[in-house]
């Protein structure tokens, strides 16, 4: 048994080298002897039998592939329901993440939704990456994970403590939210929003950043989503601020998610979004370097006057559109006629576009 133990603690230390020392581990037959190692009687082997395995398919995808067709993913489940060693059960959920790092998926959904429920934090938090790894992706992938029942737990990570396991929570949440609608419509049902508006607040700008992206996700959804996000509390002020305000990636992100809503909305949401300021942020956007950004402006722009012209055909009194006192307010017409002559010719011509159609020229 100690032979065992000092051979897989060898071999592991070289599998956790370089990618030319993982590849000659592999090449001359290292695999299958790790895989019989994961039914040691010893944890202590089977521990470093797990830590080599990890190595190695966290690698490279090929390796990943070469791991789990040798058979190492049914001993690895297994070993969760026989072992009580805290550093054991570590060790195979970060190893179980590596296994499940690429397309195609192997089966481990199961697992993966159950330690998401473990009391520790380092189990917790390499399970909800592992969880986000595997709902990356087209809808079929994200519904096989909601299928397991564990998005209400998911949803509940994301007011830990820790930003350690908020981080992949807040990622997984994501990656569903950019699913089919009923996918995201998932979340909402499980009063996601909430944390999600808290978390906006993070001193860490990649938080920030992500959460936006999230909140983008879902306001580009049905109507009935846009309201659920206008409806919560502070959620639209909270977007404005760091539309406005913020680091250039993080106004972007905030950005979007103002301005996905705003073709698919009902004028009178738009209405709501455009009397909570949600223009001065594209206000901003105007004046940014970046063409990208300038034209997720213009098109915020462009869907607000489309609504404010829908909302002047009902009623004379707004003609010839609803919003035209908001932007004098701001000057953007000024800003979007001064892009007309703008470098870039994406921006140049949806400057012209929106001029054409909305600001009388």
């Amino acid at each position: 048994m100690r032979c065992n133990y000092e051979a897989a603690w060898a071999l592991t230390n070289i599998a956790s080298g370089p990618s030319n020392a993982v590849d000659a581990l592999v090449r001359h037959g290292a695999l299958p002897g790790f895989v019989r190692l994961l039914g040691s009687p010893n944890e202590d082997v089977r521990d470093e039998a797990v830590w080599g395995l990890g190595n190695i398919a966290g690698g490279s995808p090929l390796n990943r592939d070469q791991v789990l067709a040798c058979g190492a993913l049914p001993p690895l489940l297994g070993l969760f329901s026989s072992t009580t060693k805290l550093s054991l059960m570590r060790h195979a959920t970060w190893a179980l993440s590596t296994f499940v790092r690429g397309k195609p998926s192997p089966p481990a959904h199961i697992a993966l939704a159950s330690l998401a429920h473990h009391e520790d934090t380092q189990v917790q938090t390499d399970a909800l990456w592992a969880l986000t790894y595997l709902a990356d992706g087209e809808d079929a992938r994200i519904q096989a994970v909601l299928d397991t029942g564990v998005l209400p737990r998911v949803v509940q990570l994301l007011s830990h403590s820790s930003l350690q396991v908020q981080t992949p929570a807040l990622r997984c949440v994501g990656n569903i939210a950019s699913g089919a609608n009923a996918q995201a419509q998932a979340l909402l049902d499980l009063s996601a929003l909430p944390p999600l508006h808290a978390m906006l607040a993070h001193p860490k700008k990649s938080i920030q950043k992500e959460v936006c992206w999230t909140l983008s996700n879902i306001t580009a959804g049905t109507p009935s989503q846009i309201q659920a996000v206008l409806e919560a509390e502070g959620l639209i002020p909270a977007l404005v601020e760091l539309s406005s305000t913020a680091d250039l990636e993080v106004r972007t992100e905030a950005m979007w998610a103002l301005s996905n809503p705003l073709e698919d909305a009902t004028p009178e949401q738009v209405a709501h979004l455009v009397q909570q300021d949600c223009l001065r942020g594209f206000g901003t956007a105007l004046a940014a370097s970046e063409p990208r950004v300038v034209l997720c402006a213009l098109e915020g722009v462009g869907h607000v006057l489309d609504k404010g012209a829908e909302l002047a055909k009902l009623n004379v009194a707004l003609a010839p559109n609803a919003f035209h006192g908001y932007l004098n307010q701001l000057q953007l017409a000024e800003k979007i006629t001064a892009l007309t002559e703008h470098p870039h010719a994406e921006v140049q011509n949806k400057a012209r576009e929106v001029v054409q159609l909305h600001l009388g020229a």
